[in-house]
């Protein structure tokens, strides 16, 4: 198994409603950590990141590439949305169960508009 198969890099918390006029908005930001690594394995460097804050993204598209003293990995996005946030610039070291970036799933609707007027 590949350390890429053992990383285990996404964390998902709850959704959080907003009404905003007359449109919903539900927002769920995705926090993506650095897990998984081998037990042996307490750090990872940032090699290069291939979005930057406010770009969007789809799911499976790269976002970061990090290495180790064995070799290089890459962790994709697990969802679509807006990377929100990149908490480690290329070149830092990033230590396990450390908060890599957020990305911002959003999902905008049109809500029924329930006056009538008369």
């Amino acid at each position: 198994m590949s350390l890429l198969d053992r990383m285990s890099a996404v964390l998902i918390m709850p959704a959080k409603h907003f009404l905003i006029r007359n449109r919903w908005r539900i927002r769920n930001m995705v926090e993506v950590c650095l897990e998984g690594l081998p037990k042996h394995m307490d750090e990872a460097t940032v090699k290069v990141w291939y979005v930057e804050e406010g770009d969007p993204v789809q799911e499976g598209d790269d976002l970061v590439e990090l290495s180790t003293e064995e070799g290089s990995f890459t962790i994709s996005a697990s969802t679509s949305g807006i990377l929100a946030e990149v908490y480690y610039d290329e070149g830092e070291i990033v230590a396990k169960g450390e908060l890599l970036c957020c990305i911002d799933d959003e999902i905008d609707g049109d809500s029924e508009d329930e006056e009538s007027e008369e």
